[in-house]
């Protein structure tokens, strides 16, 4: 299955809400919106939280513990600290939503 992939940013998000809903507010509003809404989804990602979007997915992080790595080309150890790894894991809902979307693509 190959399928073209095409990228999308904050701003193509923006304006698409800001199309279907541009009696709600402003486009700068919408747009300070949506980088605050992901803004707090990272602060609380940082803080080790689990931030959970009903019908999406839930967002989270994963330790990765410290560890020493040969280097192939010096052959000498370097040191990988403990870090925190972002992870998004989609709901049911929001895979059969991509599914769908993709069976009614191909037609």
């Amino acid at each position: 299955m190959k399928t073209t992939k095409q990228h999308c940013n904050i701003n193509d998000l923006v304006s698409d809400i800001h199309r279907e809903h541009s009696d709600i507010c402003s486009k700068d509003d919408l747009d300070k919106i949506v980088r605050a809404l992901f803004e707090a989804i990272k602060g609380r990602m940082a803080r080790g939280m689990i931030v959970g979007i009903w019908k999406f997915g839930r967002f989270d992080t994963r330790i990765f513990k410290a560890k020493t790595l040969d280097t192939p080309v010096t052959r000498g150890p370097v040191e990988i600290p403990e870090r925190l790894v972002p992870r998004w894991r989609p709901s049911d809902a929001c895979k059969d939503a991509i599914n769908a979307h993709d069976a009614k693509r191909r037609g």
